[in-house]
């Protein structure tokens, strides 16, 4: 993709979903405005995150429902894309899911894969579906939400199928710095792709939250990063001119790129289960 996109970090308001809608509206009006063609939202941006099981059930949404048709109407109207991370309620149980808002398309979900012991998490059903790219205007996203940055292989393999940027609804706590002081720019390196991640700011519950919205180049490069009360983060993105896994700087030239540099055959432990690490004595 060439193009401006924003990362869009603000403080949800404590299971108020109407109240949390109403800003998604103010927010995502003012992007458009702006000219973005991408808005990422936070994860949980409708909800917030420290909740226990019944709070989590009263502020989850059906897809589609009253209140994503809404979000979808919003980004007919404004012609923008958007990625919103909410709490989603199915047959299944309760979801951590992004949903993408393509302007005047079909909404795609994608529900967390990775989930730690912890806020909301603790009651949610992992997602399932394979990991694969987003048909948009603006090219093929990756969508993951928040921990699933923690493990290499979805956005791997996000590139691979073709995603061109990766999204990353999120919700850093304090102690969740090395996210954006290393992981986002190491994901964004080692696959050639530029990353968006929006996280939220503000206190939950005698939680602090970190703010720190960053959107990231192919080549790991911090092009913008929020501060703890900056809501709006907007930058002028490329993707990698070369193959999907282009070269990487100092290295000659050639056919297929960094990816075509990979060693598959020698990779198969990556499917096994960890090995137990043995206790010192």
């Amino acid at each position: 993709m060439n193009g401006s996109i924003a990362a869009v970090q603000f403080a949800p308001r404590f299971m108020n979903v109407e109240a949390n809608v109403g800003r998604v509206t103010e927010l995502l009006t003012s992007v458009a405005r702006s000219g973005a063609a991408l808005a990422v939202f936070p994860e949980c941006s409708l909800s917030g995150y420290l909740l226990d099981r019944d709070e989590a059930i009263a502020c989850a949404v059906e897809v589609p429902g009253p209140v994503t048709d809404r979000l979808a109407g919003l980004a007919d109207s404004l012609e923008i894309t958007l990625v919103i991370g909410l709490l989603e309620q199915t047959a299944y149980g309760l979801h951590n899911t992004a949903i993408t808002f393509i302007p005047h398309g079909v909404p795609a979900i994608y529900r967390k894969t990775h989930l730690p012991r912890m806020g909301v998490d603790r009651f949610c059903t992992p997602g399932t579906a394979p990991y694969l790219p987003i048909e948009t205007p603006i090219g093929p996203l990756g969508v993951l939400v928040c921990y699933d940055l923690r493990f290499p292989e979805p956005a791997r393999i996000l590139t691979l199928a073709g995603a061109r940027t990766l999204v990353v609804p999120t919700n850093w706590p304090a102690t969740a710095t090395d996210y954006p002081d290393f992981l986002l720019r190491a994901r964004a390196s080692e696959n050639r792709v530029p990353i968006v991640a929006a996280n939220r700011s503000g206190m939950e519950r005698g939680g602090q939250f970190i703010g720190r919205s960053q959107i990231v180049a192919f080549d790991g490069t911090v092009l913008a990063e929020a501060g703890v009360d900056e809501e709006i983060l907007i930058a002028h993105v490329e993707s990698d001119p070369g193959p999907v896994g282009g070269r990487v700087a100092g290295l000659p030239d050639g056919p297929g790129g960094l990816l075509a540099d990979r060693r598959p055959d020698l990779y198969q432990l990556t499917n096994a289960p960890a090995i137990a690490r043995s206790t010192p004595r």
